[in-house]
């Protein structure tokens, strides 16, 4: 979520550059949750 904020604030790059030194993945597909299932979500 704060990668979203900073793209908001900022821009998609600078969240990116931020994402990169953070060593993260910035996931945009709300699709995509690896723990629903795990969680009995779906």
């Amino acid at each position: 979520m704060t990668a979203a904020l900073v793209a908001h604030l900022f821009g998609p790059e600078t969240a990116a550059v931020a994402a990169a030194a953070a060593e993260i993945e910035i996931h945009t597909d709300p699709h995509w949750d690896p723990f629903a299932a795990a969680n009995g979500l779906f």
